[in-house]
């Protein structure tokens, strides 16, 4: 609560870098992930094809890391689990999402409520 206010926030980090969402009126979510090769892309992207997944093979590291990170911050923001969300269908979500990439680092902040205000990112560099 800030100044009687209830605010909804969410903070992902990893190293050197952190993103952090705060509304008072929508319920938010944030993920930032490294794109980076994996051996288990093209079977994480196969695996939930009937969910999260659909339409995509795993071998477009950008678009497998935006379905990736639109998967945990709907997850963070609606207090569930990641393995149900991965399963469950795509549904409107990315239209709730706005994703920002900096270099090899994709950060995706999702809001439940649909709203016609665009998310905005702002980067700040800070020391490692």
């Amino acid at each position: 609560t800030v100044g009687g206010q209830q605010w909804h926030c969410s903070i992902r980090h990893i190293q050197g870098a952190v993103l952090v969402a705060a509304s008072p009126p929508h319920v938010v979510g944030v993920d930032i992930e490294t794109i980076q090769p994996r051996k288990r892309l093209v079977a994480m992207a196969t695996a939930y094809q009937d969910g999260f997944f659909a339409g995509i093979d795993g071998s477009h590291w950008p678009l497998f890391y935006q379905r990736w990170t639109l998967a945990e911050a709907v997850t963070k923001a609606e207090q569930g689990l990641l393995l149900r969300t991965l399963r469950s269908p795509l549904q409107d979500y990315p239209t709730r999402a706005s994703h920002y990439r900096v270099g090899n680092l994709m950060m995706c902040c999702y809001s439940a409520t649909a709203t016609v205000e665009p998310i905005a990112f702002r980067c700040f560099p800070f020391p490692v």
